[in-house]
């Protein structure tokens, strides 16, 4: 298919190369073993200390940042399909390497390495909005967000078996995946990147990777989902802290958390159906509110009901804001510039998964586990009115 061509329709009416990547992203998740496992990795076959293991996967989360920036600058500068098999390519070199190493330098540096690989995440994304028409956009970044889980929880089931054999097979078989991504681009994907951004990009700079923060259509979105999503990440930070201290035995504690991804796989195509032509700025509303509404149930959490109660509302926030937060990101972006804007999404999630980390545990230890909840509901509250005032403007005005 030449580079903007009508691409061919597939199933469900989106086009076939819309499916070749959800098919090859699917399978880069089911090996997605390692960043699950990585702190029994660290503390119990290299017996780090529990602090030192969290410093490496800080390096990972930082790794992450740089890899966002990379890969939505790559994305419109050589891009997509470039980006995606360099980045893909190079992750199952690293993932091999992180297996292999000692204890040590080598260690944190694959750790941050395997970070910057994720340079492929702004590139598919640019990917799926060049081929997929806008009025599918939100259904199609909503199907492709349920691979990412459904091939997650296959891999938490496939890496417990894995993992019992060594855990280097674990970093064996994410390296595979990825490998197998990489084939499946380069023999099945075309460039997707549209005519203007060759020429656009011809003498462009990684700078232009601040050029969304400067777009005040970008900015009131992007302050709501980062709040959004450092208050989502505690429900996998801070819970279950929670669940422990109210006396959850640890099996229980993994039945929670195996319900997000319960959630997701059985509900994000039925909220795709219900809420199909609904304006992305009213489902990252509602994502907002849903967040905020699982914040105030884990404050008032005692058992068993009660946390998986707050995982359930948590995670259909979750399904509501996966789809809808791309599909905006697309719409206000000029079409030379989407994997950059992609790129400074992917910032979002990787600032907020570095904060959320260091500031769920500190609120939660100085000032209880209620006051913490409280605040992040609060916190939500404000993405609520910003998501409905901010974004809803800027999507009204398009890109």
């Amino acid at each position: 298919m030449p580079p903007n061509a009508p691409p061919a329709a597939g199933p469900f009416g989106l086009p076939r190369v819309y499916w070749v990547l959800w098919v090859g992203q699917f399978i880069n998740r089911l090996g997605g073993f390692v960043l699950t496992f990585l702190p029994l990795f660290l503390t119990e076959h290299h017996h780090y200390s529990d602090a030192r293991a969290g410093a490496v996967l800080s390096l990972y989360g930082l790794g992450s940042l740089f890899g966002a920036s990379l890969g939505g600058w790559s994305s419109d500068r050589f891009g997509r399909r470039r980006t995606i098999l360099a980045s893909t390519a190079a992750s199952s070199a690293v993932l091999l390497l992180f297996g292999a190493a000692p204890a040590g330098p080598l260690i944190a540096l694959a750790a941050f390495a395997h970070g910057v690989c994720n340079a492929y995440g702004p590139a598919l994304s640019a990917a799926v909005a060049d081929v997929v028409a806008p009025a599918d956009r939100t259904r199609a970044f909503g199907y492709f967000y349920w691979a990412v889980n459904l091939g997650f929880t296959a891999a938490a089931l496939l890496g417990g078996t894995l993992s019992r054999h060594g855990y280097h097979w674990l970093f064996v078989g994410d390296a595979v995946t990825s490998l197998a991504l990489t084939a499946i681009v380069y023999a099945f994907v075309p460039e997707t990147r549209p005519a203007a951004a060759v020429a656009e990009h011809a003498e462009a700079a990684p700078a232009r990777q601040l050029h969304p923060f400067a777009d005040p259509r970008f900015l009131p979105f992007v302050v709501a989902q980062f709040l959004v999503l450092v208050v989502f990440l505690q429900s996998f930070v801070t819970l279950p802290l929670e669940e422990r201290a109210h006396g959850l035995p640890v099996g229980r504690v993994g039945l929670v958390a195996a319900l997000n991804g319960v959630v997701i796989v059985v509900m994000q195509p039925l909220f795709l159906r219900v809420t199909k032509g609904q304006p992305a700025w009213r489902l990252l509303t509602l994502a907002a509110l849903l967040v905020g509404a699982a914040a105030l149930l884990a404050a008032t959490a005692r058992d068993l009901a009660g946390f998986a109660a707050c995982m359930a509302v948590v995670s259909l926030g979750e399904v509501a804001f996966s789809g809808a937060a791309p599909t905006f990101v697309t719409e206000i972006a000029p079409p030379h510039r989407r994997g950059t804007y992609q790129g400074a999404y992917s910032l979002c999630w990787a600032g907020a998964s570095l904060l959320a980390p260091l500031a769920g545990p500190a609120l939660r230890a100085r000032y209880g586990g209620a006051a913490m909840w409280i605040t992040g509901a609060g916190l939500c509250a404000l993405a609520v009115v910003i998501h409905a005032l901010g974004t809803r403007r800027a999507e009204r005005a398009g890109g």
